[in-house]
């Protein structure tokens, strides 16, 4: 049988010895192992939420330029098509779909030119990755009226 000095240890060697059972463990190396993986993981992980963030914002953008065309287009021969008009329709599809789109940010933009007119909805989209991505992305959804 071998003689274990850590089984008859008392007082301040205790602890001593359970730090060195540890380092002798595979729970030590599993330790390190998941630290390692941890540092790529995570980060992997908020890049993919951002993205899919991102692409969900990006997405409601096309909505609400489409229902603002669309309002637009019913309204066209009675209502003249001016701001108030279209935040009025961007104020109804956001109600409908009760998405999370700061409303305050959100640029809307009418630009008319040889008959057309064009909606273009522009909204600040940051990016924010732990320890490696700090960022903000113009999102853009644009409109044709003919």
């Amino acid at each position: 049988m071998i003689d274990d000095p850590c089984a008859r240890a008392r007082g301040p060697r205790k602890p001593l010895c359970a730090i060195r059972a540890f380092s002798w463990s595979e729970k030590a190396a599993v330790s390190v192992e998941f630290a390692l993986v941890a540092l790529l993981a995570i980060p992997l992980f908020f890049g993919i939420f951002e993205m899919g963030r991102a692409f969900y914002n990006k997405t409601t953008l096309d909505y609400l330029a489409d229902e603002i065309a669309r309002a637009a287009a019913i309204q066209l021969d009675s209502v003249a098509i001016d701001t108030a008009f279209m935040d009025a329709a961007m104020e109804e599809a956001l109600n409908a779909v009760a998405i999370f789109i700061d409303r305050n940010t959100l640029d809307r933009r009418l630009v008319s030119n040889n008959g057309e007119t064009t909606i273009v909805l522009s909204y600040p989209h940051q990016l924010r990755v732990p320890m490696i991505l700090d960022e903000t992305i113009t999102l853009t959804a644009t409109r044709i009226l003919r």
